[in-house]
């Protein structure tokens, strides 16, 4: 069995699990689960506000 004899094999069995509603409510969940996982933007304003203070602080001390 080749490698894509195998992928469509895996497609196949896959697409049988799930209805079309089932996946797009899967693909949607891993979706706000990564947006959950990202830190901060580091180039945002409260992200830069904690650097600068950071800064201030180790340098100061």
């Amino acid at each position: 069995m080749t490698q894509f004899e195998q992928q469509a094999l895996e497609e196949d069995r896959r697409d049988r699990k799930f209805n079309k509603l089932d996946r797009w409510r899967a693909i949607q969940d891993t979706i706000a689960w990564a947006d959950l996982q990202q830190s901060e933007p580091r180039n945002s304003r409260s992200s830069r506000l904690k650097e600068q203070k950071r800064k201030n602080t180790a340098s100061s001390g």
